[in-house]
C-alpha cells in the first residue's frame, strides 16, 4: 500500500474521531465481557508494584477506567494516547484519578508512544483500524519494545465480516471514491480493508481491516513476545472481537 492510501484511509478514521466523538462517547460505555480475562494476569503483575500500563487509542477511557475500577488495591501508573483531541478530553473529564492523557498518532508515528517500560501495552479495538500491513506490524514492534521483561502485550482485532448482518452493510470502495473529498485509489487496497457506516445513512463512514489467519499467524514474527492466550468473546454472539495476549520475553 502506497503512503498517499495510508494517508487516505487514516484521514477517514480520524475525521469520525474528531466529529463524532461525542455519539461515538456515548454509545461506548460498558466494559467489554472479554476485558475481565485479563484481570487475573494483571492483578498478579500488580503485586509486584505499581502497575505501568500504556494504553494506545485510548479513545474516552473506558478500558482505563475498567482498570481502575477492576484493580482497586493496585496502584497503577496509566498512560493513555490517542490521536483524537475530543476523545482525550471526554478521558480527562471521566478519570481515573492520576491518569496521563497525551496525543499521538500511531498510524504516522509509531515511535513516538512513550518510552516506557511498562507491565501492559494495550490496544483495544485499535490495531483493525491501521492501515496497511507495515503499518500494523510497525505499531505492533513499537509496543513490544515498550514492554518490561515479563509484561504483557494485548491487542484486539474486529471479526466483523463473520457476521452476516455487518457484511451485508459494508460499503462499495470505488462508490465511496468516486464522491470523496479524498479520493481512494482502490487498486492499492488490500485484501480485509472495508469500509462501514455510521448510523443511518452512508455517509459517515469508518475504515477498519479484517485480518486474516495468515496475518494473525505472521503479526509477531522476530518480535521478543511469546503468545499466551488467545480468545474471542464480546458482541451480540460473545465472539465479535479476538484477543492476543503476548509476554515479553
Amino acid at each position: 500500500m502506497n503512503e498517499a492510501t495510508v494517508h487516505a484511509l487514516a484521514a477517514i478514521n480520524r475525521a469520525f474521531y474528531r466529529d463524532h466523538a461525542d455519539e461515538f462517547s456515548a454509545a461506548r460505555t460498558a466494559p467489554w465481557p472479554g476485558w475481565e480475562a485479563l484481570v487475573p494476569a494483571l492483578r498478579d503483575a500488580a503485586r509486584a508494584g505499581a502497575l505501568r500500563v500504556l494504553d494506545v487509542g485510548c479513545g474516552h477511557g473506558r478500558f482505563a477506567r475498567y482498570l481502575a475500577e477492576s484493580l482497586p488495591a493496585a496502584a497503577i501508573e496509566l498512560c493513555g494516547v490517542d490521536a483524537s483531541e475530543p476523545l482525550l478530553a471526554a478521558a480527562r473529564r471521566a478519570g481515573p484519578p492520576g491518569a496521563r492523557w497525551e496525543t499521538a498518532d500511531v498510524v504516522d508515528a509509531p515511535d513516538a508512544l512513550p518510552a516506557g517500560p511498562f507491565d501492559l501495552v494495550a490496544l483495544i479495538a485499535v490495531i483493525h483500524g491501521v492501515p496497511s500491513r507495515e503499518r500494523r506490524r510497525s505499531l505492533l514492534a513499537a509496543c513490544a519494545h515498550r514492554l518490561a521483561p515479563g509484561g504483557l502485550l494485548v491487542f484486539t482485532t474486529w471479526r466483523a465480516t463473520d457476521d452476516a448482518r455487518i457484511r451485508e452493510r459494508l460499503l462499495d470502495w470505488n462508490s465511496y471514491s468516486a464522491r470523496a473529498r479524498m479520493p481512494i485509489d482502490c487498486s492499492q487496497l488490500e485484501p480485509g480493508d472495508h469500509l462501514i457506516p455510521w448510523g443511518d445513512g452512508d455517509d459517515v463512514v469508518r475504515y477498519f481491516h479484517a485480518f486474516d489467519d495468515a496475518e494473525l499467524a505472521t503479526c509477531s514474527e522476530g518480535l521478543p513476545l511469546a503468545l499466551e492466550r488467545r480468545y474471542r468473546a464480546d458482541g451480540r454472539t460473545g465472539d465479535q472481537n479476538e484477543y492476543f495476549v503476548f509476554r515479553a520475553r
